[in-house]
Formats: C-alpha cells, sequence, structure tokens
C-alpha cells in the first residue's frame, strides 16, 4: 500500500507542477500541450509505473496463474502453426506469447515486464497529443485504469494501448488506417472489435443544446440498466459473444457498475456543460474530448448491469481526465473541484486495493528479491 501511495503523491505533485500553466495558458491546445509537458517528469513517472507492474510477481488475481499457464504451454512449442492451432486465446496475444517464450526466450516475468513497457510507452505516444496535465490523467489513472488493466487484463491492456494509439486516426476521420490498425488491436482482445461503431459515432456534431438532451435522457434510462442489462446479457450469451469477456471477469468487478459510478459521471458532466464555452473557445480537441466522453454515457447509465459494455469503459476514461483539465484551466472554482478530483481518486484507488480480492494488492511483492527468477528463461 505505502508503494501505490507513494506513487499517487509523486502524480499529485506533478499535477500540481502543471496547474499553474494549465490555468493561464493561451487559446491554442496544442501550443499549450508542447510547452506545458515536462518531458522528463512525465516519462519518469512512466517509468516507475511500468517498473511496479514489470516486476510484480504473483499479482493480478486468478488471471496472473492461468496466464503464467498459458505461456507455459506456447513455450512448449517449437511449430508456430501448431501453437496457434492450439492456443484458447486470439492470434495477436497468442503470437505475442510464442515470440517472447521461444525467440526472445524470455521468462514469463520478463515477458510481463516487456509488455509493460510497451503498454506505457504505447499511452504516452497515443495521448500525449490530447493530454494538457500528465499528473491528473496519471491520478485518474491509478484509480481506474492501474490495477485491473495492467495487472489484471494481461490481453485488454494490450488493446487499450493500442487504441490509444490510433486515436488520431479516428480524430482525423481516417477511415481505413483506423479500421486496419484497429483489425490489428482486436487480434489481442475481441473486445476491442466493440470498437468498430465509433467511426459513425464520432461524425456526431456537438453543441450545448445536444449535450444537455443526451445526458438527460441517459440519465432517465438508468432506472431501466436493471432489465436492458440482463436481457443484453442473455442476448450476447446466445450469440456467443461471452467469448470477449475475460474469463476472470468475476473476479475483478461485480456485474453491474455502482450507482457512483454514474454519480461521479455526471458531476463531471455537469461541470462540462457549465463551462462548456469557455472550453469550447480555449481547447483545440474539445470535440473530440467530448465525444469519448459521450461514448462512456450509456456505459453509465443504460448498460451499468452489462459486463462485456461495462468493460469498454477503460477505452474512454482518459477522457475524464482531459475534461478535468479542461475545466480547471477555466473555472473560476478550480482549486475546489481539484481538490474533490483528488480526493475522489486516491479514495478509489485506496477502495480497489482494499477490496480487489480480500486485499490481494495490500502488499506489493517483486520477483526481483527471488533468487530462482530471472528475466529470461534458465
Amino acid at each position: 500500500m505505502i508503494l501505490y501511495l507513494f506513487i499517487f503523491i509523486l502524480c499529485l505533485f506533478l499535477a500540481i507542477s502543471q496547474n499553474c500553466r494549465l490555468a493561464y495558458c493561451g487559446d491554442s491546445s496544442r501550443a499549450f500541450c508542447s510547452n506545458n509537458n515536462d518531458a522528463k517528469k512525465v516519462c519518469f513517472v512512466l517509468f516507475i509505473l511500468a517498473c511496479v507492474v514489470g516486476f510484480r510477481y504473483e499479482l493480478g488475481g486468478t488471471d496472473y496463474d492461468y496466464y503464467g499457464y498459458f505461456y507455459r504451454k506456447i513455450s512448449g512449442y517449437n511449430d508456430y502453426f501448431t501453437a496457434l492451432a492450439d492456443s484458447e486465446y486470439e492470434i495477436g496475444y497468442t503470437t505475442f506469447v510464442y515470440l517472447c517464450s521461444n525467440f526472445l526466450h524470455l521468462s514469463f516475468n520478463g515477458s510481463l515486464l516487456l509488455e509493460a513497457f510497451i503498454f506505457y510507452i504505447l499511452m504516452y505516444v497515443g495521448l500525449k497529443r490530447y493530454i494538457p496535465n500528465w499528473g491528473i490523467l496519471f491520478m485518474l489513472f491509478l484509480y481506474k485504469m492501474f490495477f485491473y488493466v495492467t495487472f489484471v487484463a494481461m490481453r485488454q491492456s494490450m488493446t487499450v494501448a493500442g487504441f490509444f494509439l490510433i486515436l488520431k486516426y479516428l480524430e482525423e476521420r481516417k477511415i481505413l488506417k483506423y479500421y486496419a490498425s484497429l483489425m490489428l488491436v482486436s487480434s489481442f482482445h475481441y473486445g476491442a472489435l466493440l470498437l468498430f461503431v465509433l467511426y459513425p459515432i464520432f461524425s456526431l456534431k456537438i453543441t450545448k443544446k445536444r449535450l444537455l438532451v443526451i445526458g438527460l435522457v441517459f440519465l432517465l434510462s438508468s432506472v431501466f440498466s436493471g432489465l436492458t442489462g440482463s436481457l443484453l446479457n442473455v442476448v450476447i450469451s446466445v450469440l456467443g459473444f461471452s467469448q470477449l469477456e475475460d474469463k476472470a471477469a468475476g473476479y475483478s468487478t461485480d456485474s453491474y457498475l455502482s450507482i457512483l459510478y454514474t454519480v461521479e459521471y455526471y458531476l463531471l458532466y455537469i461541470l462540462l456543460l457549465s463551462n462548456y464555452d469557455k472550453i469550447k473557445q480555449k481547447f483545440e480537441y474539445t470535440d473530440f474530448s467530448i465525444r469519448l466522453f459521450l461514448i462512456a454515457m450509456p456505459m453509465v447509465t443504460l448498460f451499468r448491469s452489462t459486463i462485456i459494455l461495462v468493460r469498454e469503459l477503460y477505452y474512454f476514461y482518459p477522457s475524464y481526465a482531459i475534461l478535468m483539465c479542461y475545466i480547471y484551466s477555466v473555472s473560476k472554482h478550480r482549486k475546489l473541484w481539484f481538490s474533490i478530483f483528488t480526493i475522489l481518486c486516491l479514495f478509489g484507488m485506496i477502495r480497489y486495493i482494499i477490496y480487489f480480492d480480500n486485499g490481494h494488492f495490500m502488499i506489493y511483492k517483486t520477483w526481483l528479491l527471488n533468487p530462482t527468477i530471472h528475466f529470461f528463461q534458465s
């Protein structure tokens, strides 16, 4: 727990150091991002996060054990196509495991270190054009994504990072590059196939009135979330799409999202509406960021009891941080909102650590202190 708190405090200091420039940046968000991001500080935090994830030992619930079993299974094959035919996972992830085990000759733990650095590098490259304050993103990341995406969901972590990398094709409306890249991304986890519907949705024109109407409609629809979720789960099961979910989903989340997810979403939504005109004038990527944010709205309202859709939230959580940056930049009560945001992220992170698998993450364990485990296969 102490290690995670140290990282959170480090991210808080990074956020505070960037907040002053965020509050007084000019009209061009592109120019602001290039001036405001202290690359050394951001990369230092990314390096720490990658090391904490990559050097972990027996942390990740039952998924850690099963992925370890799968890795050892694939490493026993000398022929790639035989391994592919006998794999229960997607072709992309199986190929990654085969290359790590049979060409690079990495141990399972060595492959986790490589995967961790790949994830954080792709996340940085993909999101750097949209993030005004990396400290704010990192705090939200520790609360919403750090433990599940990078410790537990080892296949989905690759698709999440891959999606961040191809966001620019979605923003720039490059349809062929987006779908071709998404096909590659989804080869690691079929859950990414649901992202194919985003391209036409992102043609939606954003206005303040439209934002208000959409928000009210989905807020009212949350009353029917239990019924809708049950029906959709049955349809998903009948169609065989339940394969899109990780086998151990039950160990990491309940069958529905708490109403608190809806509450925190709409708190940010209200702040967005209140400051919409100022944000629109100041930041270049306002519409694109709002579209990402709106995609999450049905998942925390109407479909919050449908696991397969709820688990798509991890692709869109960065939009929360982006909008929080925008709100801080223009709001007269920026210090209050930043304080509430920080407390919420800290409380959420601590709560996850305590309640996940009866405190599974409470004590950090690393294989660096184990003389029998090595980066390469022995």
